[in-house]
């Protein structure tokens, strides 16, 4: 195991090529899916794949896109798709707070339908997995079964259980609180369970605007992927309550730590000075993980590859 702290400098340029993409029919729906390549089959003989799962729920392959030079520079395949309910796949509005349907299970089946589309299954045939965010749960909970073919994962400001989470965000918003009077009105809001009043929406903007993406003007393709989980909230809202401070949705019993020791490829944690995914959050893996590594980005927040600078 080792740990590393490290400064990043990333290319932030949003004028992105034309990729091929298509599209895989799964048990309900179909899911997109896009592919940085050359257009040709995935051969044995180069990089093995990299399969990027989003954040959100809800957020769309679009706010991962700029990770693309990771083909460019050293021509690894790159499979970027969007997870069920959000963009360019199919939408279930009308599953809204199907607790059964809204689940790991999900996306986990979802993950797999794509990779034996793509044949990236197939006897001999390696590929990484990456996942940010909510996207890290999602290949966290993946690779615990041991999926077939899967070479390495990487795991990108990811959370070890919701509880530690919210109680992470409610300790940050303490520590960026600009004076007592700000977390007086907000603990005032949490007692009333004002959740969407001023002050409780003050101090989640005030987490964002400090851990989440420190940007500013806010990219583009991060106000595409915020613009689309707002036309169709349907996955956030059914398993993330509006209360980022609170385990009390859906997912408030979620909990990796003690399936983490399953985990038996090279992996890697990482995650930013600046970032919700706190070393608190973290630790889990890099204690439990037979073969890991962790990197801290210095100066970066949770969506990193916007605001990393050397």
């Amino acid at each position: 195991m080792s740990k590393t702290n490290t400064y990043v400098k990333m290319d932030r340029s949003e004028h992105l090529p034309d990729f091929p993409d298509g599209s895989v029919t799964i048990s309900e729906g179909y899911m997109s899916w896009v592919i940085p390549a050359t257009g040709e089959e995935f051969s044995k003989s180069s990089p093995p794949p990299l399969i990027l799962i989003h954040g959100g729920p809800g957020g769309g392959h679009m706010q991962l896109l700029p990770l693309w030079n990771l083909h460019k520079h050293n021509g690894t395949p790159l499979v970027f798709y969007d997870q069920v309910g959000c963009a360019r796949s199919t939408h279930f509005r009308h599953r809204r707070d199907d607790a059964a349907f809204w689940s790991f299970d999900t996306f986990v089946a979802e993950l797999n339908h794509l990779i034996n589309h793509l044949g990236l299954s197939d006897l001999g045939q390696r590929y990484d997995v990456l996942g940010h965010s909510f996207g890290a749960r999602i290949a966290t909970e993946f690779a615990v079964h041991k999926a077939k073919g899967l070479h390495r994962l990487v795991l990108w400001s990811g959370y070890d259980s919701q509880q530690n989470a919210r109680a992470e965000a409610r300790r940050l918003t303490y520590e960026a609180s600009p004076n007592a009077d700000f977390i007086a009105r907000f603990e005032e809001a949490e007692g009333t369970k004002d959740f969407e009043g001023e002050a409780h929406r003050a101090a989640k903007g005030l987490l964002f605007k400090t851990y989440l993406c420190r940007t500013s003007p806010l990219p583009g393709l991060f106000l595409e992927a915020s613009r689309t989980m707002q036309e169709d909230d349907t996955a956030t809202q059914s398993m993330l309550d509006s209360n980022v401070f609170v385990a009390g949705d859906t997912l408030k019993d979620w909990d990796i730590v003690p399936r983490l020791h399953q985990i038996t490829k090279e992996s890697l944690l990482i995650n930013s000075e600046w970032d919700t995914s706190t070393d608190s959050c973290n630790e889990p893996y890099f204690q439990r993980i037979a073969k890991v590594q962790w990197v801290t980005l210095s100066g970066c927040d949770h969506m990193a590859w916007f605001s990393g600078e050397e």
